[in-house]
């Protein structure tokens, strides 16, 4: 079975060996009644996101409305090598423009996690910041330090072969290694989606876009999860450490929830281990919790008030070590379902 890299990314080229020769893309034009999905289909596709994503960028100055396609203009099909190219090939390096210019190259390390399909979603953005901090002058947005780190883990996660669908994503930030991350909302929801500035608008298009990914995705990968990654607020001195939630009748979503504090636990051990460790797991009624279909961990990193918890936040190196170890977590969960 086909293990398709799915971070839904045009240009992925792997260059392990060799580079794919450029050629000119074939035109079609659609059939009345005809969508996206329809059309790549009557040109040798079985649709994967990948495939639909990389029909978009194709094309994006020949689309109506919502993606639509117009009758009597042409569209251009995306190159199948390419699309072949995707496979996650142990050794292979794949260029992934959306981490930005300078973490774009992806190295396959490992195919461990190639039955794997991980949904991840980055709290709030494009009209709503989320929480917010101050720290020397500069605002704290939750949104953007939430989304670096959650691009950091989508990277770590593709290294060892998984598919990794961003739910929320940004054109123009990619991984980015200052302390200040400068806010801004221009973040979009899968594939390429305005952000309503309905909260519960945003919710329902989020958990929309998960659920329309794992319907695709259901038959190509074994093990399927939604992370979420939030930072929290409260008051300035309230430190705190980074807990979890799951659904309250999600036996796989507490295990997940779980897996991953054990991961922060055991790093907590390792690195600073007269700290100790007080993250929790537990239940929680949350709409992206109940409302997806894979099971689902919430994540909340720490206090973006609280002067100590924004070292987590504000440092670089903090942002990665955050990312490897939620990615500990889930190879822990991976590992634990195989077992099963």
């Amino acid at each position: 079975m086909p293990n398709w890299i799915g971070l839904l990314l045009l240009g992925c080229l792997l260059a392990a060996s060799h580079e794919l020769a450029a050629t000119e893309p074939r035109l079609a034009t659609p059939r009345e009644g005809e969508g996206a999905y329809a059309l790549l289909r009557r040109h040798g596709f079985q649709p994967t996101p990948e495939d639909f994503e990389a029909f978009l960028q194709l094309n994006q100055d020949r689309l109506g409305p919502e993606h639509t396609l117009i009758r009597g203009r042409s569209y251009r099909i995306p190159d199948t090598r390419q699309v072949a190219a995707r496979k996650p090939v142990a050794g292979g390096r794949v260029y992934y423009p959306i981490f930005g210019p300078h973490y774009a190259w992806v190295e396959r390390k490992d195919t461990e996690l190639a039955d794997c399909a991980l949904y991840l979603e980055s709290g709030h953005g494009g009209p709503d910041p989320g929480a917010l901090g101050w720290r020397e002058g500069h605002l704290l947005a939750e949104d953007e330090y939430a989304y670096d780190i959650t691009l950091r883990l989508a990277r770590v996660l593709l290294e060892h072969g998984a598919a990794v669908f961003l739910i929320v994503r940004d054109p123009n930030d990619g991984i980015r290694d200052g302390q200040w991350l400068a806010p801004d909302h221009d973040e979009l929801t899968y594939p390429r989606q305005p952000m309503p500035v309905n909260q519960v608008r945003r919710l329902h298009q989020r958990a929309a876009a998960v659920n329309a990914l794992y319907a695709q995705e259901g038959g190509r990968q074994h093990y399927h999860r939604v992370v979420i990654i939030h930072v929290d607020s409260r008051s300035q001195d309230e430190r705190i450490d980074t807990f979890f939630y799951h659904q309250a009748n999600s036996p796989a979503g507490r295990r997940l929830a779980v897996n991953l504090r054990d991961a922060f636990e055991e790093n907590y051990r390792k690195h600073q281990p007269e700290r100790g460790y007080r993250g929790s797991v537990s239940t929680r009624s949350l709409y992206m919790l109940s409302a997806t279909q894979p099971p689902a961990a919430f994540i909340e990193l720490g206090n973006i008030r609280n002067p100590n918890n924004q070292y987590r936040f504000i440092e670089p190196g903090n942002r990665q070590a955050l990312a490897e170890w939620i990615a500990a977590g889930i190879a822990r969960d991976v590992q634990a379902e195989r077992d099963r």
